[in-house]
């Protein structure tokens, strides 16, 4: 990878695993609620399509890492500075 050392690699496998079982749940808890909201076979294709932007996300990501690792401060820095401000107090 681009320069990453093996506490990195650790960590990046670790928030990946994290992301993708928060992802899986928010998945479940979907279609529970659009079995009770549409129907049966509405929460097939929900889910179907959930799983399928997923996919793409993780394919852009694949085929990116090294630009958005090398914008990665920025990107961070812009996301922080947009939670702070709304924030409500």
């Amino acid at each position: 990878m681009v320069g990453l050392k093996k506490i990195n690699l650790l960590f990046l496998y670790l928030a990946t695993f994290v992301i993708s079982s928060s992802l899986l749940m928010v998945e479940i808890v979907s279609t529970r609620v659009s079995k009770i909201a549409f129907g049966y076979n509405s929460q097939f294709i929900i889910l179907s399509l959930a799983w399928v932007g997923i996919g793409i996300g993780g394919i852009i990501i694949f085929f990116r890492w090294e630009q958005i690792y090398m914008e990665l401060n920025r990107n961070l820095l812009v996301f922080s500075l947009i939670s702070i401000s709304r924030i409500k107090k």
